[in-house]
């Protein structure tokens, strides 16, 4: 009886220290890719999402956006709520969204979502286009990933 509960606690102990190591590694992985902000991209049925998580004040990058909004006559904003940083646009029959959200002060969790609307592959970009025009304005090196 003592060997099976002996096995047994072996074998919790190795997953316990497996999952462990995995954690370790994935941390180790977050902070070498802390230095080049990932901005992740996301296809659905209904929307594309790009967001990344920036080194600057969510104010900051909101009037950045709303800016380069304003320096493209072919580009209305439909809806604007300062108080919540989210811009909401159009352009012709593309529609999308950016939402600058506060992370500790000092960082910005950048959130871009646009409609998959009638052109698939032009809205497919959109999401990712405004993200990579408000980080380039910004300053801000980036490394996309698809999931």
């Amino acid at each position: 009886m003592k060997k099976k509960t002996l096995k047994h606690e072996k074998g919790l102990t190795q997953r316990w220290l497996g999952r462990v190591f995995i954690f370790l590694m994935a941390m180790s992985f977050f902070g070498c890719v802390a230095a080049i902000p990932v901005v992740i991209y996301y296809e659905a049925e209904k929307h594309y999402t790009a967001t990344v998580q920036i080194d600057a004040k969510a104010a900051d990058v909101y009037n950045t956006a709303v800016r380069l909004i304003g320096e493209k006559p072919d580009v209305k904003i439909k809806k604007k709520d300062d108080a919540k940083l989210l811009v909401e646009i159009e352009r012709g029959k593309q529609y999308a969204s950016i939402k600058a959200v506060s992370h500790n002060g000092n960082k910005t969790q950048l959130v871009v979502t646009a409609d998959a609307g009638e052109k698939k592959e032009e809205d497919k970009e959109l999401a990712l286009k405004i993200v990579k025009n408000i980080c380039d304005e910004l300053g801000v090196q980036y490394k996309v990933v698809k999931k």
